[in-house]
C-alpha cells in the first residue's frame, strides 16, 4: 500500500500543473505587451505601464481569492506605487508641453521679425535724416557762398577784361581784380587763341557787372595779389550774389584752386558738380564738353548766296548818331565803363574793332 504522503502529492499535483498552465499565457501576453510598449513608447514608459497592469491584476486576484488576499495586496500596492513613479506624464500634459513649446517658438519668431522690422525702420529713418542733413548742409554752404556784408563799400566797375578779371575804381586808382576760385576760358591772353566758350563767359560777366558797382572780399589764405599784381578778391553784386559762384553754377567757368584751399572751395566745387550734371554752358556736348583749351569753334561758312537782284538807288547813309548808343572812339567807350564792347551789344561799331574779332576797345 502507498503511504499517506504519497497520496497527498498525488492529489495536489494536478492543481500545480493547472496553475502553471494558467500563468504561462499571462506571462507570454505580458512579455509581448511589454515589448510592444517598449518599441512604441520607450523602456521607461513600457515598464511603468506593465507594472500598472500587473498591480491591477494582483488587485483583481485579491478580490476573488479569499484565502490569499493579504498576499496579493502586498504585491499589488508596491507595484502600483512603482508604476505611478515611473509612469510617463499624461498625454494632455505632453500636449500642453508641446503647445507651450510651439507658442514659445512662435513668440520667438514673432519677436525676431519685430526686431528686424524695427531695425529696418530705424535704418530707413537714419538714412532719411542723413539725406535731410546733407541737403541742409548743402543749402547752408550755398547760402554761405552767397552772403556778403551789405554795409561794405561799393566800387564802380570801369571795364571788363574777360570772364574772370575786371577793373574797379578804388579811390583814385583803377585796380585789376582777379576773381578767387574760378577760371574762365581765355579771350585776351596773347599767347593763346580765343578758347571755347570764352566770349560767352566774358559776355556773362558783362551781364553781372558792366557799368555797375560791386563789393569786394579778400581771403587771407590766397594772399592779397597774384604774380601779375592783380588784387585777389571775391566779388559780389549789389544784390548780394557771389558772382564767381553764379558763373560756375551757370557753366561759364571752372572751379579753380590755386595751391591752397580757399574759403568757399566746397561751395564752388558743388556748383561745378551741378553745372556738369546738367550739362550747362561749357559742359554741354554742343559747346566744349568741359574741354575749354580747344579753340573757339570757327563760325560756319556762309551759305552760297543767289545772284544779287537789282537794287534801288542807294539811300543816304544814316549818321552814327542815329543809333541809340554810339561811342566816337575807345576813349569815350572806356569813359562810359562799356569797354570792351562786343559785337551785338549797344555801342559796338567796326570803327572800335580794329582787328575785326568781334571785340571793340580791347
Amino acid at each position: 500500500m502507498k503511504s499517506s504522503h504519497e497520496n497527498t502529492n498525488h492529489h495536489q499535483q494536478p492543481a500545480v500543473v493547472r496553475s502553471k498552465k494558467r500563468t504561462t499565457p499571462l506571462v507570454v501576453i505580458g512579455a509581448t505587451l511589454f515589448l510592444l510598449l517598449w518599441k512604441s513608447g520607450g523602456f521607461v514608459s513600457a515598464t511603468g505601464i506593465t507594472l500598472f497592469l500587473v498591480s491591477v491584476f494582483a488587485i483583481f486576484k485579491m478580490i476573488f481569492s479569499r484565502g490569499q488576499r493579504l498576499k496579493y495586496l502586498a504585491v499589488a500596492l508596491p507595484l502600483f506605487a512603482l508604476a505611478v513613479i515611473v509612469m510617463p506624464e499624461p498625454a494632455v500634459e505632453q500636449n500642453q508641453s508641446a503647445a507651450v513649446a510651439t507658442t514659445t517658438s512662435q513668440q520667438s519668431t514673432d519677436e525676431l521679425r519685430l526686431a528686424e522690422a524695427a531695425k529696418l525702420k530705424l535704418q530707413q529713418q537714419q538714412a532719411s535724416e542723413r539725406a535731410a542733413q546733407e541737403k541742409q548742409a548743402a543749402q547752408q554752404r550755398q547760402d554761405l557762398a552767397q552772403q556778403t556784408t551789405q554795409t561794405g563799400d561799393l566800387y564802380q566797375v570801369t571795364s571788363i577784361t574777360d570772364g574772370d578779371t575786371i577793373k574797379v575804381q578804388l579811390g583814385d586808382t583803377i585796380e585789376t581784380i582777379r576773381f578767387i576760385g574760378m577760371d574762365t576760358p581765355e579771350t585776351k591772353d596773347p599767347r593763346k587763341p580765343v578758347q571755347c566758350f570764352g566770349k560767352e563767359a566774358s559776355s556773362r560777366m558783362q551781364h553781372y557787372v558792366q557799368s555797375k558797382k560791386v563789393r569786394l572780399e579778400s581771403d587771407p589764405s590766397q594772399g592779397d595779389r597774384d604774380k601779375y599784381g592783380r588784387l585777389l578778391r571775391y566779388v559780389y553784386g549789389e544784390d548780394g550774389q557771389n558772382i564767381a559762384y553764379e558763373m560756375i553754377k551757370g557753366g561759364y567757368a571752372h572751379e579753380y584752386t590755386y595751391r591752397l584751399p580757399y574759403k568757399y572751395q566746397s561751395q564752388f566745387q558743388t556748383a561745378e558738380k551741378q553745372a556738369r550734371g546738367s550739362s550747362a554752358g561749357l559742359w554741354s556736348s554742343a559747346t566744349c564738353s568741359g574741354e575749354t583749351n580747344q579753340q573757339h569753334p570757327p563760325a560756319p561758312a556762309p551759305a552760297p548766296q543767289p545772284a544779287p537782284k537789282p537794287q534801288p538807288a542807294a539811300q543816304p547813309r544814316q549818321s552814327p548818331q542815329a543809333s541809340s548808343v554810339y561811342y566816337k572812339n575807345c576813349t569815350a567807350a572806356r569813359a562810359a565803363g562799356a569797354a570792351p564792347v562786343y559785337a551785338g551789344q549797344p555801342g559796338y561799331g567796326v570803327h572800335l574793332d580794329r582787328d575785326r574779332d568781334g571785340i571793340g576797345c580791347e
